[in-house]
């Protein structure tokens, strides 16, 4: 299989990654009335531990890590997502994960583990929140049971588990702190501690910072196969380039790596549709969790076009690709930075190591590897050069620029450009 066919579908995904859990039961009415919480990043901070926050066990980002309550760092693993589900109810998405709270095997018993899934759209891993003064009680929407520190005991690392509701209970009781994720990151390199990174632009909604926004996550950020998917908590509905993916491929951008080894391993990097996604949502959006733009790598091009946004070609009909143009293969998606004389095309994606400027052959290629060795001069690996089957596409959308209607507008003219001068514009040379 070619390896451009790595960038699965969503339903490809559903299909590989193991169930969360093996059962689930009916949803429950609040004990109380249930409280509205603001969508966002929190921390759950313990009434009987205050300098303490729900966190996953050892700061883990995989599956079936379970919770407990430790000091708080503000790490990753201490920072959640609440996002409205059903019926009232919220999920809580670890934002260093991806994967949401849930009740092990939809248990209703006392002491029943809670530990962190992929979503599967179970009531196990739907909570209510029910206000308690400055507080809140967590309950599961599968019994009158609560989110609650062990013994309400301020020792660190204490487990947190489902126990019969009390109000009064100490451990039962959570702050909501809101957290503010960081807009864009300035995080030195680990290899180069002098070079800052340009942040995104964000809400322009133009071309010009559509292809910057794309430039922004490239030779830093490493392939994680389903990274990005996961709806409007994910990575791609995240404002600005998120400090994990940076501090993911500080420790391991080697030329061991093999991204087959952190398959759905979210908050780490990012796939071909997850790249696509955060590029288009913060050219878009000032802020997170707008939109969940995150579609099948063979349909982003089609999705685009039926909304409205962008002129369809199919099946390799044109020949033409310009700045800005998103193309769907079989399997992957890819944006172009335009085209050479020789008709090479310079492109960038995350594929397989990572997010990388690659050419499909002649001067693009040539042009690829002198881009990837001058302005991303910490990524380790060879440029790549694509095959001729990039160029024979399901579906290439090409941004409507003008008129009342158009989602970006070209102000600069970059889509008349030609490949060589719109990365003079962009990046000097």
């Amino acid at each position: 299989m070619k390896k451009f066919l790595v960038c699965l579908s969503a339903v490809m995904l559903m299909l590989l990654i193991p169930a969360a859990v093996s059962a689930d039961v009916s949803r429950v009415s609040p004990i109380t009335t249930a409280a509205t919480i603001e969508e966002g990043y929190y921390a759950l901070r313990p009434k009987c531990a205050p300098v303490r926050a729900l966190t996953m066990n050892k700061y883990s980002g995989k599956m079936y890590a379970t919770t407990v309550s430790h000091t708080y760092t503000k790490n990753d693993s201490q920072i959640f997502y609440i996002e409205p589900s059903v019926g009232g109810t919220y999920t809580i998405k670890s934002k260093k994960s991806g994967y949401v709270l849930s009740v092990k095997d939809a248990s209703t018993k006392e002491g029943a583990t809670v530990r962190q899934t992929r979503w599967g759209s179970l009531n196990s891993q739907r909570w209510y929140f029910l206000k308690h003064g400055d507080y809140y009680l967590i309950q599961s929407s599968l019994c009158k049971r609560c989110l609650t520190v062990k013994g309400s005991v301020a020792t660190n690392d204490t487990k947190v588990y489902m126990h019969t509701y009390h109000k009064h209970m100490p451990g039962e009781n959570w702050k909501l702190v809101k957290v503010k994720v960081s807009e864009s990151s300035t995080t030195a390199s680990k290899t180069n501690p002098n070079r800052k990174y340009k942040t995104t632009i964000n809400g322009k909604k133009t071309l010009t910072s559509y292809l910057q926004n794309a430039l922004t996550a490239c030779g830093r950020t490493l392939y994680i196969w389903g990274g990005g998917w996961g709806g409007i908590g994910s990575d791609t509905a995240i404002i600005g380039y998120q400090s994990g993916w940076q501090s993911f491929f500080d420790k391991y951008s080697t030329s061991g790596y093999d991204y087959t080894k952190y398959r759905y391993d979210y908050g780490k990097g990012l796939d071909c549709s997850g790249f696509a996604a955060w590029t288009l949502y913060n050219t878009l959006y000032t802020k997170n969790g707008v939109k969940n733009l995150v579609t099948q790598s063979t349909n982003v091009a089609s999705y685009y076009a039926g909304q409205g946004w962008a002129k369809l070609a199919t099946n390799g009909s044109d020949k033409t690709f310009r700045p800005g143009d998103v193309v769907s293969m079989s399997g992957h998606v890819w944006i172009s930075l335009g085209q050479y004389s020789d008709k090479s095309v310079l492109l960038v994606h995350s594929s397989p190591k990572g997010v990388q400027i690659s050419g499909t052959a002649g001067m693009a290629a040539s042009r690829a590897a002198y881009y990837m060795k001058k302005y991303y001069p910490e990524w380790p690996y060879a440029a790549r050069t694509v095959s001729s089957s990039y160029l024979n596409y399901v579906g290439k959308a090409r941004w409507i620029t003008s008129g009342s209607g158009a989602l970006l507008k070209d102000p600069d003219g970059l889509q008349k450009m030609a490949a060589s001068k719109v990365m003079k514009f962009l990046l000097g040379s």
